[in-house]
């Protein structure tokens, strides 16, 4: 009665390993997914965030303006800039990256590791008005990404 399925257990356990490396790889590779997904939105916070600083500093400069008695958008001229919190002033722009120092300071462009990370500020006058651009740039998985940020500061007194 048995002398017929010599080879069926080898066959079965062929078949379950199968199965269940199918199943091993398909985890896999959802983990890999989610560990890719996690970065670019780790990277995407980061520069949502530097988009927001550049924002802060060019409000900064008009409300400082404002204490000290100036034109409330002196130093806020039409153009392209970058600035940083280390250096809260607004420069030319030359498409420099980003650096972080070593210590996990403050984002800047005269020390530490580079980044990938551009930030572009745009400025854009109307009488009343000051409309601002900040925009930050970097490359995820050899694709172009950025954030922009825009806000619009009006001349209340």
């Amino acid at each position: 009665m048995y002398k017929n399925v010599s080879g069926q257990t080898i066959v079965e356990a062929m078949v379950a390993i199968s199965i269940a490396l199918v199943g091993l790889l398909g985890v896999l590779a959802l983990v890999s997914a989610s560990l890719a997904f996690t970065n670019d939105a780790s990277q995407k916070f980061v520069a949502t965030y530097l988009a927001a600083e550049g924002i802060e500093i060019v409000k900064n400069i008009i409300d400082t303006n404002v204490a000290n008695g100036a034109i409330w958008n002196t130093d806020v001229n039409d153009g392209l800039y970058k600035t940083s919190a280390a250096d809260p002033i607004l420069r030319q722009t030359t498409g420099t990256k980003l650096k972080l120092p070593p210590d996990g300071g403050e984002y800047q462009y005269d020390n530490g590791n580079p980044t990938p990370y551009t930030r572009t500020i745009q400025i854009i006058n109307d009488t009343d008005s000051v409309t601002v651009i900040a925009k930050v740039s970097w490359n995820a998985r050899a694709k172009d990404q950025s954030v922009e940020v825009r806000d619009i500061f009006k001349r209340w007194r």
